[in-house]
C-alpha cells in the first residue's frame, strides 16, 4: 500500500500538463487574432476547443512512453488535488525516523478550536498515542471526529465509542480494484500467506 506507483506518477504528470495544455490551444488560437485585430470570442472559443481537443491527447500520449514512467507514491497527486481545489495543505519533510506531523496537526485542530468556528474534523492517522485523547476531548465539545484510514491501523478510532470512522477502501471510487489487504481478522477458511511489511535484509542495514 506504501509502495510507489506508474499510475500515481502518471495522473500527477497529467495534472501538470493538461492546464498548460489548454492554456497553449487558447494562445494558439487567440495570439494570431488579436494581432490582425479579429479577436472574437465567439470565434475564439470553437477554435480553441478544437486546438485542445488536438493538444491534450498529444500530450497525454507521450506521457506513456516508456521513458515517461515515474514511480511515484500517490500523496503528491492527493496535496496537488487538494489544493487545486481550494484547500491549504500544510506539509513537512520526515527528517528523522521519530520526525512527525502529529503535533503540527494537533496544534493546528487546537487553533481551530479555539478560534470557534470548528464543527467537525477530519482525521487520517493511526496513532492512537497522538489522536485518541485529543480527539475524544473534541467530542466531549460538541466537535464531530471522523477517523479516516485503514482498519489493521486504526484500531484505537474503531475501539472508541464516540469517535466516527471510515475505512478508505469502504468510500465508493477511491479505488478501482480491492486492495491486496489480508488480516488475521478476515483470513479465509484455507489460510493465506501473510506478506511481510519489509525484507529481513532491512534488520541488517545500518540506519
Amino acid at each position: 500500500m506504501h509502495k510507489a506507483s506508474r499510475p500515481a506518477g502518471y495522473l500527477l504528470s497529467a495534472l501538470s500538463l493538461v492546464p498548460a495544455l489548454l492554456v497553449t490551444g487558447w494562445l494558439i488560437v487567440a495570439v494570431p487574432l488579436v494581432v490582425v485585430g479579429q479577436f472574437r470570442p465567439a470565434t475564439v472559443a470553437p477554435l480553441a476547443a478544437i486546438a485542445c481537443v488536438v493538444l491534450v491527447p498529444l500530450g497525454l500520449a507521450l506521457l506513456r512512453h516508456p521513458a515517461a514512467h515515474i514511480r511515484t507514491p500517490w500523496w503528491p497527486v492527493i496535496l496537488t488535488v487538494l489544493i487545486g481545489v481550494g484547500f491549504a495543505v500544510f506539509a513537512k519533510p520526515k527528517i528523522t525516523e521519530d520526525s512527525d506531523i502529529d503535533s503540527d496537526m494537533l496544534e493546528h485542530i487546537e487553533l481551530r478550536r479555539r478560534e470557534g468556528a470548528l464543527g467537525q474534523v477530519v482525521v487520517a492517522s493511526g496513532d492512537g498515542r497522538a489522536f485518541r485523547a485529543p480527539l475524544e476531548a473534541l467530542v466531549r465539545g460538541g466537535i464531530g471526529v471522523t477517523v479516516i484510514g485503514f482498519r489493521e491501523y486504526a484500531a484505537f478510532a474503531q475501539d472508541s465509542d464516540v469517535i466516527d470512522f471510515c475505512d478508505l477502501e469502504d468510500i465508493d471510487g477511491v479505488f478501482r480494484e480491492p486492495l491486496p489487504r489480508m488480516t488475521l481478522d478476515s483470513l479465509p477458511d484455507k489460510g493465506a500467506w501473510l506478506p511481510p511489511f519489509r525484507s529481513l535484509r532491512s534488520l541488517l542495514e545500518k540506519r
